[in-house]
C-alpha cells in the first residue's frame, strides 16, 4: 500500500492536523507515504514522510504571470530547505495579519486563483506517476480547490479516495456578506461530491458524526487523535509542593479567541490566594500587541513556540495542562465537533489537565462526561470557578491519572482502523 496525502497542512510532529494524520501513518514505512500539500511557513517531518510536493498561492500567481508553472517544491529541493529551517517566530506582517482577518470574504477569489489549474503541471504528475500511490488519504477544510484536486487525481489516477473531516465548516451558514454567502453555497455543493465520491469518509468524533450523518445522509467512520504512548513512558508524577510555584501551561493555537478564555480563567485565578500559580502559553503565531498586553495584565507569559521535543520537556515541567476553547457564539460553532490534539497527550502525561470553555464543545463534553480533570463551563459562577481550581489543586497529590491514562488508551489509539479500512 502507498498512500498519497493531500492536505493544507504538511505532516508534523506537532502543528494540528498535519500531527494527526501523522499519528494514524506512524506505523507506515516512510518510503510508502508521499504528501502534496499546500501551507507556507511550515517545516515536513521528514522521519514521518521523505516524499513532499508543496504548491502555495505564490506558486499559482507566478504561474499566472510567467504563462508556465515553475516551482522549487519537489522531494529534494525540500530536503535542502528543510534541513536549514526554523519555525517561524516573527510577528506577522500587516498583509498577512490583513489576509487572516479577511480569509473568510477572500475564499472565493483564492479558489478562483486555483480554478485555473495552473497547479495540474507535468513536473507534479511525473512525481505522482513515480511514487505510484495506491490510496489518496486527504485531509479536507473549507478550501474548495483542496476538494477538486483530491477528486481529480483520484481520476485520473483510478485510485480509491478516503476523506477526513476535522473540523466543520457546512452546518451553519456564518457568512456575513454576499463573497462569504457565495463562497458557502459552493463549499457545501463540492463536500457533497467529495463525500459521495469517496470510498469512505471519516470524521474526528461521535458528535461530529451524528450531525454528518443526518445532515449528508451519508455514513462516516470515527478517526480520533492517534497518541504515542512509549513517548510518554518517561514522565513521572510531578507533584504540588509547599516551596514551589503551581506550573500551568497552554500549548497551543490562540486564534478563535481562545486567548480570551485564557485571560479570563487567569484573571479569576488571581483572586486566590490559596496557591502561587505561573501561567505560561506556547504557541507557534506570535500573538499582536494588544494579547500580549491582555496577557501581561493578568500574569500569563507568553513564551513563543515550541518544536515536539520541546513540547515534551515544558509538558514534563507543568504541574497542569491547559485545554481552552471560547465562549464567543460564532467561534463554538466552529469548534464543537473539534476534538485538540492535545488532549490524547494531555491524558497520559500523568499531569493534572483544566479544560475550560462550552459545556456544549466536544472536546469538552469529553471531560465533562467522563469526570476526567477540572472541568470549566458557563454554568459556573467565578466563585465556583475559583472554588474547583482551588479543590482541584488540594486534591492533586491524591489524583488517580491512570483513569485518563486508561481513557486515551481506549479512545485515542485508532490507527488499525483507518488501515484496515484503507487496505
Amino acid at each position: 500500500m502507498r498512500i498519497l496525502v493531500i492536505a493544507n497542512n504538511a505532516i508534523s510532529q506537532f502543528n494540528n492536523n498535519g500531527k494527526t494524520v501523522y499519528s494514524f501513518l506512524k506505523d507506515i514505512s516512510s518510503e510508502n507515504i508521499a504528501q502534496l500539500y499546500f501551507g507556507t511557513n511550515e517545516i515536513p517531518f521528514l522521519e514521518g514522510c521523505k516524499n513532499y510536493y508543496r504548491i502555495t498561492e505564490v506558486d499559482v500567481l507566478k504561474s499566472i504571470v510567467t504563462l508556465k508553472f515553475f516551482t522549487k517544491n519537489t522531494h529534494d529541493r525540500l530536503i535542502s530547505q528543510i534541513s536549514t529551517s526554523t519555525p517561524n517566530k516573527k510577528k506577522e506582517g500587516n498583509l498577512l495579519r490583513f489576509l487572516k482577518k479577511h480569509s473568510s470574504t477572500l475564499a472565493i477569489f483564492r479558489d478562483q486563483l486555483w480554478q485555473l489549474n495552473t497547479w495540474d503541471s507535468k513536473e507534479l504528475n511525473k512525481w505522482i506517476r513515480q511514487f505510484e500511490p495506491t490510496v489518496i488519504f486527504a485531509v479536507l477544510g473549507d478550501c474548495i480547490f483542496t476538494h477538486k484536486i483530491a477528486i481529480k487525481l483520484a481520476k485520473r489516477y483510478n485510485i480509491p479516495l478516503f476523506i477526513y473531516f476535522t473540523d466543520d465548516y457546512i452546518l451553519n451558514d456564518l457568512s456575513s456578506n454576499i463573497f462569504q454567502r457565495i463562497h458557502y453555497h459552493k463549499l457545501k455543493k463540492i463536500y457533497a461530491k467529495s463525500i459521495s465520491f469517496s470510498k469512505k469518509s471519516f470524521v474526528i468524533g461521535e458528535k461530529m458524526q451524528k450531525a454528518y450523518c443526518n445532515f449528508f445522509e451519508h455514513d462516516f467512520g470515527i478517526l480520533v487523535n492517534g497518541i504515542d504512548v512509549e513517548t510518554f513512558k518517561r514522565f513521572k508524577i510531578n507533584k504540588i509542593t509547599d516551596n514551589q510555584p503551581v506550573i500551568v501551561s497552554y500549548i497551543g493555537g490562540l486564534h478563535l479567541n481562545r486567548w480570551k478564555s485564557i485571560v479570563k480563567l487567569a484573571q479569576i485565578v488571581n483572586q486566590q490566594n490559596d496557591f502561587n500559580i505561573e501561567f505560561y502559553v506556547f504557541s507557534v503565531a506570535v500573538p499582536d500587541d494588544s494579547i500580549l498586553q491582555a496577557f501581561s495584565r493578568v500574569g500569563v507569559s507568553y513564551c513563543g513556540s515550541l518544536n515536539y521535543e520541546g513540547v515534551l520537556k515544558q509538558m514534563e515541567k507543568s504541574h497542569i495542562l491547559l485545554h481552552i476553547e471560547s465562549f464567543d457564539k460564532k467561534d463554538r460553532l466552529y469548534t464543537r465537533y473539534s476534538i485538540s490534539t492535545k488532549i490524547p497527550e494531555y491524558m497520559i502525561s500523568k499531569r493534572g489537565i483544566i479544560a475550560f470553555g462550552p459545556s456544549d464543545i466536544a472536546s469538552i463534553e469529553i471531560f465533562k462526561d467522563n469526570n476526567l480533570g477540572c472541568v470549566l463551563t458557563e454554568m459556573d459562577t467565578v466563585e465556583g470557578i475559583k472554588s474547583k481550581i482551588i479543590k482541584f489543586m488540594r486534591l492533586y497529590n491524591q489524583y488517580d491519572f491512570t483513569r485518563q491514562y486508561e481513557y486515551a488508551l481506549e479512545h485515542f489509539d485508532q490507527r488499525k482502523m483507518l488501515l484496515s479500512s484503507i487496505l
